[in-house]
């Protein structure tokens, strides 16, 4: 008899989650279902809000790739979002300090704000993340490329 051929390669490797953690997750999830609705956490608007904040000035596309995918990766843990980006939209007589006076209060409407790498040679993140800082917003360093 011929030995079959198991090819696991790319399958995912489930011995590598954290099972006793999820449990924790899934109890307070459990919990929030049975007082509210399944899933009503991602339902509240404005809930966890977070505000995406990293260089814009000077980067291809206005660097709008790594702000998207901040913001599916924030989304993805039930976050709302805020780019500014989306909040400031772009009209060509808009001067820097213009975009920054649409920006801020938008940033200052959502709970904490993300950070995203390359923010310290931004002045515009700096300023952000100065004011956020200074006013007890809760920052939130993304510290790899997302």
């Amino acid at each position: 008899m011929e030995q079959g051929r198991k090819d696991d390669a790319e399958k995912p490797r489930w011995d590598l989650v954290p099972f006793p953690e999820l449990t924790d997750t899934v109890r307070v999830l459990t919990f929030g279902a049975a007082k509210y609705s399944p899933d009503n956490w991602q339902k509240v608007p404005g809930a966890r809000c977070r505000y995406i904040s990293g260089p814009i000035t000077g980067h291809k596309d206005l660097n709008r790739p790594a702000f998207v995918r901040a913001a599916h990766l924030l989304q993805s843990w039930g976050h709302d979002t805020v780019s500014p980006l989306d909040a400031c939209p772009y009209h060509p007589d808009k001067s820097w300090l213009d975009y920054m006076l649409e920006a801020i209060p938008a940033m200052l409407k959502c709970e904490a704000v993300a950070v995203l790498p390359g923010w310290l040679r931004s002045r515009g993140a700096r300023i952000e993340v100065l004011l956020a800082l200074a006013l007890g917003i809760k920052v939130v360093w993304l510290r790899r490329p997302v």
